[in-house]
């Protein structure tokens, strides 16, 4: 039973405290000036190495790349401020049961998505393949290595430092508390994926509360971020594998 397991897999109080020193309302704004200035500097970064010359994807990757690193470093710079201490801001600290919770993590990740992804296939085929076809497409070119540092690396250590590391600790310090800020954070963090099928964002959405309720329960972000970039893992690894279907 996915109960049981779960109850011998965490066995111990949820580990999480928030500590900060950001207000829920200053922490959204910073959040959205984070998120949009990387994305405004990628954007005027990939017209300048364009002008010119015919669009290449893998310009356009390497500017992804770029993006992701200036939210990682504008996110650890701001977890500073307000006389926060960054690793404690960030819930950049040891799993509370050690590589334990990053092995039952794994486990409880890829028995939730193996399970959503089976349905899927079964009820809406077409929406799971185009989802996925433009970055199979990508895994199936010369880029294939670009995507899958972006995906694997990027995007796991961008997207949970300044969603669930950054602004959910604010978010879960106010009134709102834990559950509220983890349903808003996955919320906001799903609309990243605003291209993909209902079906996708579904789980985009259901693999967002399992990353936060990973965190509560270790109190280190460093078992989402691992969790989130094995994940991406074998999704890119399956790409990269077999054919775009046609």
């Amino acid at each position: 039973m996915p109960l049981a397991y779960l109850a011998r897999a965490f066995p111990y109080t949820p580990a999480y405290h928030a500590r900060t020193g950001w207000g829920p309302v200053l922490a959204v704004l910073a959040t959205f000036v984070i998120f949009i200035g990387a994305a405004a500097a990628g954007f005027g970064i990939l017209v300048l190495a364009n002008e010119g010359q015919p669009d290449s994807q893998g310009r356009s990757l390497w500017v992804e790349l770029l993006v992701q690193l200036l939210i990682i470093g504008l996110t650890v710079l701001a977890a500073g401020f307000f006389g926060g201490r960054r690793a404690d801001v960030l819930a950049l600290r040891q799993p509370a049961g050690g590589w334990r919770d990053v092995a039952n993590g794994l486990a409880f990740i890829a028995g939730v998505t193996l399970v959503y992804t089976l349905l899927t296939f079964l009820i809406f085929p077409d929406d799971l393949v185009g989802d996925l076809r433009p970055l199979w497409e990508i895994m199936q070119s010369p880029w294939g290595w670009a995507l899958a540092l972006v995906a694997v690396i990027g995007a796991p250590l961008s997207e949970e430092l300044l969603f669930r590391g950054f602004l959910q600790s604010a978010l879960a310090k106010s009134r709102l508390g834990f559950v509220n800020a983890a349903v808003i954070t996955t919320v906001a963090w799903t609309g990243l994926h605003a291209g993909y099928s209902l079906a996708g964002l579904g789980e985009v959405f259901l693999v967002g509360l399992v990353l936060s309720w990973l965190l509560w329960q270790t109190g280190s972000l460093w078992v989402p971020i691992i969790c989130h970039g094995v994940y991406n893992g074998v999704i890119i690894s399956y790409l990269a594998a077999f054919p775009v279907p046609a």
